[in-house]
């Protein structure tokens, strides 16, 4: 259970996975390689009191799941880790898979038809909206299934708003638990994708950067350097 086990185990297998999407760079100049320093710090912080086996386990069923071409947040592997980790009662387990299977076909549906997953695609600014549209499918299905306890994606919590988390969350939830029918259904804040087609203009990505896979593999190999991030 150290920060390097998360390095091994899951850090240097995400550039397998696609690409990183934008939403990891809120400092345009940050530097690919800082960058890497700043995104392996979420994902240690995170992960890094799962045991390596729970780790392995727990990345092959996300990446089973993933067919987003993009890297699946901490917290995605952090919730397989946790159910793979604390075994619920039987009942419990069913709402919780069946809220999984929920929110993974809302996700490819949306993928095949949103018109505006095309146009972010083109533009720039495909990963940040996936982040929102997957970690708010998940609400969604776990507040229909009636999962025992909520887990969520902090991509959720609106950066202007001054309510707390759990106030932010638990607006969400009820308002899916009152919509009739129940169904999962996101609508993207028209803020959050103004926000992101401004960046998105602002900072495009260049083509000679330096591809992630490089990038990994030259500093999981640097020596000195330990188990955690910089």
């Amino acid at each position: 259970m150290t920060a390097k086990d998360v390095h091994a185990v899951i850090l240097a297998r995400l550039p397998a996975l696609g690409s990183p999407g934008e939403r990891f760079f809120p400092d345009p100049d940050t530097d690919r390689e800082r960058a890497w320093e700043l995104i392996a710090r979420e994902y240690v912080e995170a992960l890094q009191q799962f045991d390596r086996t729970t780790l392995e386990r727990a990345f092959a069923r996300v990446r089973d799941q993933n067919t987003t071409g993009f890297w699946p947040s901490p917290g995605k592997f952090r919730q397989a880790a946790l159910s793979l980790l604390t075994p619920e009662p039987d009942a419990g387990a069913a709402r919780r898979r069946a809220a999984e299977q929920w929110a993974d076909a809302y996700v490819s549906r949306y993928l095949r038809t949103s018109k505006l997953y095309r146009e972010a695609k083109k533009d720039g600014w495909a990963g940040e909206l996936l982040a929102y549209v997957q970690a708010a499918a998940t609400v969604q299905a776990q507040a229909i299934e009636g999962t025992r306890g909520i887990s969520w994606d902090a991509v959720l919590l609106d950066p202007a708003s001054d309510a707390a988390p759990r106030e932010q969350i638990g607006a969400l939830v009820d308002e899916c638990r009152d919509r009739e029918p129940k169904e999962v259904k996101v609508q993207v804040p028209r803020g959050r994708i103004a926000a992101w087609r401004a960046h998105a203009a602002a900072h495009p990505v260049k083509p000679e950067q330096t591809e992630w896979q490089e990038i990994v593999a030259r500093l999981a190999d640097r020596k000195g350097r330990g188990g955690g991030p910089a």
